[in-house]
């Protein structure tokens, strides 16, 4: 027996080792020898932290001496030798205490596997996530910048005095100039996923009432396909709930409009039901069912990978870049659920998603307001406004909507630097900040002006730059609010307005 681990230790594919209580190797294989570059002798003559990364080395020990201390069985760990050709090797580390006859420590047996060419694999895809983080940053904002124009422009446009004909057309710019915003939003969520960017926010909300108020703007698509489109939540949920709100709209949003989308007689229905109760909350079966064309079983899975449709081909019936699902399970992962789809083709498809919610307080809910109904409730103390923004056309834009909204004393900086020497000589009520502009950003800009200007000066991140990276910079200089471009005249009006001020603990320029 003695024999058979004899030959099972010296000849296993991984390095193995028995290690004293106090750090010395007392026995090592040749596995061992080879991925550290050190002979048997030479490592019999030295312990494991002289080969040890000094910065894994508190880890380490801090491990063995929990095992020791009876605090757990076993540990693993992926930590750094130096090779003896000076090269850092990459290793996994699982380590486990043989006691002797009296239960005492005796020595441990420690597994070492070489990672290093993982780790490298892992670093080269960490560097092109970043890649790709950026690239896509730089993507939004150069293509949010021109969409701030155009819906912008076409939204103010529609209340001016215009034949049928051509508000028709200006309906159609900004409905489709919406369209490749959502299309951009789809492509930045799945990134921010993807890289585990995505932050979940904790919220209490009414959940019936959110299932009601996301339904609503599918409710004319129903109607024009002829569809019926209702739902349904257990009253056994509990009915204010903590979790996400946004994220769960955007579940609702995507599933259900996926099945509108491939529906053409019948119905579409939501049920959110209670699968059982948790300690802190509850959790619940989100349905969507529909009477649509269906999907066949081996396109499901192809249904859920990014960017993948059932019918990709020139000539396929239905748009879309087949995005919506993928981010939705990806959600939901996220929330630690889970997505199941049940489809039999020419009858329709039922997806579920199951997630937690936690329980939550009541909350006072507000009525959608419409942007023809704009709350015009501008703080009386907001006379002069600067705008610090590069491109002439998000001036014209800005200045637009500012005006509509009461305040006619605008001034422009078109870049950060003169946006300081103006912030400096005259005193603003309200700052509207752009991020990304030549000879000084808007983050350097915000700084200067808030330690150096001889008032409370109130500034709004007013930017294409929408990643969460780029508020908490902004935050983290003094800007006291973020306006994501394309900025709506209903956006903008909550900036002004006295309660939402008031409700972020702005403080007015002092006169």
């Amino acid at each position: 027996m003695k024999s058979l681990f004899e030959n099972a230790f010296e000849n296993a594919p991984i390095g193995m080792a028995l290690v004293s209580k106090e750090g010395n190797w007392l026995k090592v294989n040749k596995s061992l020898c080879t991925i550290v570059g050190y002979s048997e002798t030479e490592l019999l003559a030295i312990n494991f932290q002289k080969i040890t990364h000094p910065d894994d080395l508190d880890k380490d020990l801090s491990l063995l001496h929990e095992i020791l201390d009876g605090k757990r069985e076993t540990y693993k760990l992926e930590k750094r030798y130096i090779h003896k050709n000076k090269e850092i090797i990459w290793i996994q580390l699982s380590v486990s205490l043989v006691r002797d006859a009296n239960n005492e420590p005796a020595y441990f047996i420690s597994q070492i596997e070489d990672i290093t060419e993982n780790k490298k694999i892992s670093d080269q895809l960490k560097k092109a996530i970043e890649v790709k983080s950026r690239f896509l940053a730089n993507m939004s904002h150069e293509i949010r910048t021109p969409l701030n124009g155009i819906i912008g422009l076409a939204s103010l446009s529609l209340d001016e005095k215009l034949t049928e004909e051509v508000k028709g057309n200006l309906e159609h710019i900004r409905s489709s100039s919406e369209c490749l915003l959502n299309i951009l939003n789809d492509v930045l969520d799945l990134s921010k996923l993807e890289a585990n960017k995505t932050v979940f926010k904790k919220e209490d909300f009414e959940l019936e009432n959110l299932v009601k108020t996301s339904l609503a703007i599918f409710y004319p698509l129903a109607k024009s396909k002829g569809l019926l489109l209702d739902y349904e939540v257990d009253m056994n949920i509990s009915m204010f709930c903590r979790g996400d709100e946004t994220r769960i709209k955007q579940l609702i949003y995507n599933l259900v409009g996926n099945a509108l989308k491939f529906t053409n007689h019948g119905y579409v229905k939501l049920k959110v039901d209670l699968e059982r109760r948790s300690e802190n909350g509850q959790y619940i079966v989100m349905s969507i069912e529909d009477t649509g064309i269906g999907i066949e079983k081996e396109n499901i899975t192809k249904i859920l990978t990014p960017f993948e449709q059932v019918d990709s081909s020139n000539a396929r019936e239905f748009g879309g870049t087949g995005l919506g699902l993928a981010i939705c399970e990806k959600i939901v992962n996220a929330m630690e659920g889970k997505i199941s789809i049940d489809s039999v083709v020419g009858k329709g498809t039922t997806i579920k998603a199951f997630f937690q919610l936690e329980n939550g307080k009541k909350v006072i809910t507000k009525e959608n307001k419409s942007t023809s109904n704009v709350d015009l409730d501008v703080d009386a103390d907001i006379n002069k406004v600067l705008v610090a923004e590069d491109n002439a056309v998000n001036r014209l834009v800005v200045k637009k909507q500012l005006k509509k909204l009461g305040i006619n004393e605008i001034d422009f900086a078109v870049n950060g630097k003169e946006a300081v020497k103006m912030a400096l000589c005259d005193r603003y009520s309200l700052i509207l900040m752009d991020i990304q502009m030549p000879e000084m950003d808007g983050y350097e800009a915000t700084q200067i002006i808030k330690d150096k200007a001889p008032y409370q000066a109130t500034i709004i991140g007013f930017s294409a730059n929408v990643f969460n990276d780029d508020k908490q910079k902004g935050f983290s200089v003094g800007m006291d609010g973020f306006l994501e471009k394309p900025v709506d005249l209903n956006s903008l009006a909550e900036v002004l307005s006295v309660n939402k001020r008031n409700r972020l603990g702005f403080t007015p320029a002092v006169k």
